[in-house]
């Protein structure tokens, strides 16, 4: 008896090391480890230690850096994945599903770290025998913008990299930053806030050194990026969600406005399902029009979107949006003629 239980223990200690050894680029030492272990309540020294991590090696290619006399001990960066219990169907096709649309808005580093989960996702569900519907998943579902689709802006990988850490690790960034229409690129020196996706193109959301107002940079228009060594304290006066709501990424100031739109009834239908606002309210005009009045943000997406529905919709308020709708009508037909 008390034998078995010296080999349950042994096993049990030997999981822990396991466990307690990081991935590639992180190490650990032999002495870390036997101070690790005794934390943890188990009778070991330092030369056993040695001996299980060199026979890891041979049997699960653990890697050791010899370079310093302490040796430093890790996992192989792309080494497989050991979970008990084993990942199940639902799981490896969530992971699945994250890796395929939100890998952009992660660091780098992040995504880095997940890839041993994700190639382990990848093949769960590529073997799996029993979960062919699951499996089929990912060809039953994906996502459209109620726009022209556009193909994404290329970003450079290696910009992409410093700005996502830098924005990680709330550091001042140093840009060279080629604005739309701009022949050459401008240096900066901004403090990352936040990443937006608007449809193919991805945002930063950042604020320039020396300034209190907040600026939008298409990631795709960076030339160069570098993480500098300083850090800087977020403002407490910024949230991304107040930003969205308040239409800065509808290019827009932040005022809103108080709408009231006449629908043709076909047209207008689809907001009862999809309001524009929590202050949407709809009647019906004494012409069988909708009449929708909500506030919304003042933006020029609110304006292209109006433009769009074309002669299904009429501004009646504010004035100011009708004059501007007129005015973009009156240019359009002198295009045109």
């Amino acid at each position: 008896m008390r034998g078995a239980m010296s080999k349950d223990n042994t096993l049990l200690r030997q999981w822990e090391m396991l466990r307690l050894i990081p991935r590639y680029p992180s190490q650990i030492t032999a002495s870390q480890l036997t101070e690790k272990l005794m934390d943890r309540g188990y009778g070991i020294n330092k030369r056993s230690v040695e001996r299980d991590l060199w026979s890891f090696v041979e049997l699960f290619g653990l890697q050791v850096d010899d370079r310093d006399r302490t040796y430093g001990w890790s996992w192989p960066r792309d080494a497989a994945i050991w979970n008990l219990p084993a990942m199940n169907d639902e799981q490896a096709l969530s992971l699945y599903m994250l890796e395929r649309h939100i890998k952009d808005m992660l660091p780098p580093t992040v995504l880095d770290s997940l890839s041993p989960l994700l190639k382990a996702a990848r093949e769960r569900l590529k073997s799996s025998h029993n979960a062919k519907a699951l499996k089929d998943w990912p060809d039953k579902v994906r996502a459209r913008t109620p726009a022209q689709p556009l193909k994404p802006c290329p970003i450079d990988p290696k910009v992409h990299e410093a700005v996502s850490l830098a924005l990680l690790n709330n550091q001042w960034l140093q840009v060279s930053y080629q604005g739309r229409g701009r022949t050459e690129a401008k240096e900066h020196i901004i403090s990352p806030l936040a990443y937006v996706m608007r449809g193919p193109m991805l945002y930063l959301v950042c604020r320039y050194e020396g300034y209190d107002d907040t600026r939008i940079l298409t990631v795709c228009r960076i030339k160069k990026a570098t993480r500098m060594d300083r850090t800087f304290t977020r403002p407490e006066d910024f949230s991304i969600d107040t930003y969205l709501a308040e239409g800065h990424m509808d290019f827009g100031d932040g005022d809103q406005i108080r709408i009231e739109l006449l629908f043709d009834p076909d047209s207008g239908r689809h907001l009862y399902e999809t309001p524009l606002s929590d202050d949407q309210v709809i009647s019906e005009s004494k012409d069988g029009r909708l009449r929708v009045i909500a506030t919304v943000a003042d933006t020029l997406q609110l304006k292209w979107w109006i433009l769009g529905l074309g002669h299904y919709v009429e501004v009646v308020k504010p004035v100011s949006l009708r004059k501007a709708i007129q005015e973009e009508i009156s240019g359009m037909i002198a295009l045109y003629n």
